[in-house]
């Protein structure tokens, strides 16, 4: 499942496989250049004011996410922080012209980073009023610590990908059994 929040929140990148690399992706114009393709969000990357305030909400919003895979309610504060990061967003209900006739879809009056935050902060709170919590999840991998939402059937996933992390703690397992 392809969520923009969670593509937002794992812009906090680390090495899983150990080294203590990090990488703030939201200083990377070509990332952001990916993430707003990628989810079609009209946003002008000469417009952001300062990655500080983005880091610090992307920062706001993983704190809340922790909590979350964690078992822990949403503290009113965070609550709180929500709604005002939603308040901006309004939309209205648009017709257009397609191949197949006519379409009606939901368009926001907001543009630029107000409207990409927002987005961001209604696909999570979506996620968190709607989703299976016991889904999303952090990789078990401590020094990957992707968010992802599981979507095994059983809901028993432990890392991002069983590729990498999953069988990068497996030999670790085995290794220090070994010793």
């Amino acid at each position: 499942m392809e969520l923009i929040s969670l593509d937002f929140l794992n812009s906090d990148w680390r090495d899983w496989r150990g080294s203590g690399r990090h990488e703030n992706r939201l200083e990377k114009a070509d990332w952001l250049e990916w993430f707003l393709a990628k989810w079609d969000l009209p946003a002008d990357l000469s417009a952001i004011r300062d990655v500080r305030d983005l880091t610090l909400f992307r920062d706001s919003l993983r704190t809340i996410v922790e909590y979350t895979v964690a078992g822990e309610p949403l503290r009113d504060a965070d609550i709180a922080f929500f709604n005002e990061a939603l308040q901006p967003y309004s939309s209205y209900p648009q017709l257009s012209r397609t191949e197949n006739g006519l379409q009606l879809t939901q368009v926001s009056a907001l543009n630029g980073w107000p409207y990409v935050t927002a987005r961001i902060a209604l696909d999570l709170a979506e996620l968190l009023a709607k989703g299976d919590l016991r889904r999303l999840k952090m990789c078990d991998n401590s020094d990957c610590r992707w968010i992802f939402y599981d979507q095994s059937r059983n809901r028993a996933a432990r890392w991002c990908d069983d590729k990498c992390c999953g069988n990068l703690m497996k030999v670790r397992r085995f290794r220090k059994k070994n010793k």
